[in-house]
C-alpha cells in the first residue's frame, strides 16, 4: 500500500501534490467526466460513484481511481480481476484507518489533513 500525505515521512510519494484544480504539475482530483478522461496532459485522480465509471477510468489510463465508499470493495475486486493499470486510492482521516485498509486491497491511501475541500467532497 502506498501512503500519501504524511508530513513526517519524506519520500517520493509525499512529493505529489493532490489538488481540486486542473494543473499540469499536480495530481488533479476531479469528479468523473468524459471530457476529463480524454485529457492526456495532466495527472488525474477521478472520483467515481459507480462501477461503470471505475471501468471507464481504467480504460482511459487514469493515474488514480477514487471510488465512493459504497463501491470501494467491488472496485478493488475489479482492479484485481482485470489487473488495472490505474491505482485504487481511498481517502483517510487518520493512521488508525490504515489497519482496517491494510488487507482491503487498495493500492494507495491519501491522508486528508492537507485539503478541507477534498474532505468535504469525499465525506471523511
Amino acid at each position: 500500500m502506498i501512503i500519501y500525505g504524511l508530513s513526517y515521512i519524506k519520500n517520493q510519494f509525499n512529493c505529489l501534490e493532490f489538488s481540486l484544480t486542473n494543473e499540469p504539475n499536480k495530481v488533479n482530483c476531479l469528479k468523473f467526466n468524459t471530457e476529463i478522461l480524454s485529457q492526456t496532459n495532466i495527472k488525474k485522480a477521478i472520483f467515481c460513484d459507480n462501477l461503470s465509471e471505475v471501468l471507464q477510468c481504467n480504460a482511459a489510463l487514469v493515474d488514480y481511481i477514487i471510488p465512493s465508499k459504497n463501491i470501494l470493495k467491488k472496485s478493488v475486486e475489479l482492479a484485481e480481476l482485470y489487473l488495472f493499470d490505474s491505482k485504487i486510492l481511498t481517502l483517510i482521516k487518520s493512521a488508525d484507518d490504515l489497519e482496517s485498509l491494510a488487507f482491503s486491497g487498495v493500492d494507495c491511501v491519501l491522508f486528508m489533513e492537507f485539503n478541507q475541500d477534498l474532505k468535504d467532497y469525499y465525506g471523511v
